[in-house]
């Protein structure tokens, strides 16, 4: 299975938590701080770049953020919109996400595609700016290819 530009590899490590990566812009990391955009960097396994999938009912997960302990959140679903962390709320279909996994494994890394529960139509995906900074955000998956 080819995800295309929305492809990301999750790689796992034997605390639970794993580093949501894209090919071109690093592993994605939020602060400290709860409402923080959730940003790419190069990849170091620091606590702000490990996440942990959480299986909900459903088939769906909820990713939280090793140092923060937020959740990675879409207000609203639209082309463009930016992931901030929030507080992990029981039930919230902003944080609940359709997680894709490829059939493909290399070394303990995974490729995979993420949806948000509230529109099936929009995939996660990477924005870049002129400035060099990478935000995660959402757009149709039928672009992303």
């Amino acid at each position: 299975m080819n995800f295309g530009k929305r492809s990301l590899t999750v790689g796992f490590d034997s605390n639970g938590y794993r580093t949501l990566r894209s090919k071109d812009y690093g592993c994605f990391f939020a602060r400290q701080e709860v409402d923080s955009l959730v940003l790419t960097e190069r990849c170091t396994k620091s606590d702000e770049q490990q996440w942990k999938f959480q299986r909900l009912p459903g088939g769906y997960v909820k990713l939280l953020n090793k140092q923060s302990g937020a959740c990675l959140s879409v207000e609203d679903v639209s082309d463009g919109a930016e992931l901030r962390t929030a507080p992990c709320i029981e039930n919230d279909k902003k944080q609940k996400w359709t997680y894709l996994e490829s059939e493909n494994w290399y070394d303990d890394i995974q490729t995979v595609s993420l949806k948000p529960k509230q529109n099936q139509r929009f995939c996660l995906t990477i924005q870049k700016y002129e400035n060099r900074t990478s935000i995660a955000n959402m757009e149709l998956c039928s672009r992303s290819k």
